[in-house]
């Protein structure tokens, strides 16, 4: 769970008698209540980490525990799209847009909002590039995404890349030929800046200048990636006592910030067990 997250579990237990039972909440972290069998609690910014929790029940005579911890990570952080008016809801805004009437803001369609990118011409033209400058750090990875439309687009290749100054490290380029992109569709990636500190985005044709027809860009998105990654945090607790000729069962549960997949494996197993 993360920062700011209600957190709610409520203990059954049953006996087989029929006995009586009493509950006891023997550690509780601080940021938690145990009352009526309900665990809850919201953790704030003092509480993050893993906490230890351990119930019992009772029946009078025998006494049986439940362990377990807590992962309480931050708060989720949104990424900042660094791109300036990524949907064109204000027009031209934060672009460099050229001349020649070829590029133009469009209601026609859009994947957010209203507005979307449109390069669009009746006969075989050469578009200059429709830019954006885009302040990053060197050495950095950054997710980009955007979104294409050129079911209209008859002749020629359409454009988008990162860098007017392309390296191996550097470079990131998509095209567009007639039918690429014949529904909306999203585009994705990992970048990195290299020794970049400015990122130029493209949209252009190609020098061949027999680009016709017509093809839309939309919802653009840069954002940089955290070089952080925390460490899976196993919130299970096993038994720790097994009795011979008695089965004995455990699960292990574990939990990952980033919500990354994860991969559990036996690294040392005694061979009476599976």
């Amino acid at each position: 769970m993360r920062l700011g997250e209600s957190y709610s579990y409520t203990l059954e237990a049953v006996d087989p008698d029929a006995d009586s039972l009493t509950v006891i909440g023997t550690t509780i972290p601080s940021w938690l209540s145990f009352s009526d069998r309900v665990l809850s609690g919201t953790p704030t910014a003092l509480d993050e980490g893993v906490h230890s929790v351990h119930l019992s029940v009772t029946d009078g005579s025998v006494t049986v525990d439940q362990e377990f911890n807590i992962a309480v990570f931050p708060a989720l952080v949104v990424p900042v799209n660094l791109i300036v008016n990524p949907s064109f809801e204000s027009g031209t805004t934060g672009w460099n847009v050229p001349g020649g009437g070829w590029v133009s803001v469009s209601t026609d369609t859009s994947t957010n909002g209203i507005s979307s990118l449109r390069l669009s011409s009746e006969s075989n033209v050469l578009i200059s590039a429709t830019t954006q400058e885009v302040p990053v750090t060197s050495n950095t990875n950054y997710e980009l995404s955007f979104w294409v439309l050129n079911a209209a687009q008859t002749s020629g290749t359409a454009v988008f890349d990162l860098s007017d100054k392309p390296t191996a490290q550097t470079e990131t380029q998509q095209t567009f030929s007639p039918g690429t992109a014949s529904v909306w569709t999203r585009y994705s990636g990992i970048w990195n800046s290299g020794s970049e500190t400015v990122m130029k985005i493209r949209i252009f044709t190609t020098p061949s200048a027999d680009f016709s027809g017509t093809i839309y860009f939309d919802e653009f998105s840069l954002s940089e990636i955290s070089a952080e990654n925390a460490a899976p945090v196993i919130t299970s607790v096993a038994g720790s006592t097994a009795y011979l000729d008695q089965w004995y069962r455990t699960t292990v549960v574990a939990v990952d910030e980033e919500e990354s997949p994860l991969v559990f494996s036996g690294v040392s197993i005694p061979d009476w067990l599976d």
